[in-house]
C-alpha cells in the first residue's frame, strides 16, 4: 500500500459495515468506514513523508561523496 498499489481495494474491504444484528467474521461483514478512512489517510501521509525523507537522505549522501 505504501507504493500506491491496490490501496483502494483494501480500504473498501475495511469499510464494510456491520449488519444490524451482529458481526459475522466468516461472511466478512465487520468493519468501520470512519476508522478505515482516517487510517488510510494517515497511513498514506506518513508513508509518503517517510519515503520523501529517505529519498532526500540518499540524494544528500550522494552529494556528500562527490
Amino acid at each position: 500500500m505504501t507504493t500506491g498499489e491496490s490501496w483502494n481495494g483494501i480500504m473498501s474491504d475495511c469499510m464494510v459495515e456491520e449488519p444490524t444484528n451482529g458481526c459475522s467474521e466468516e461472511a466478512g461483514t465487520c468493519g468501520n468506514p470512519n476508522v478505515a478512512i482516517v487510517f488510510f489517510i494517515s497511513f498514506s501521509l506518513l508513508s509518503t513523508s517517510l519515503m520523501l525523507n529517505v529519498f532526500v537522505a540518499v540524494v544528500l549522501k550522494n552529494f556528500e561523496t562527490v
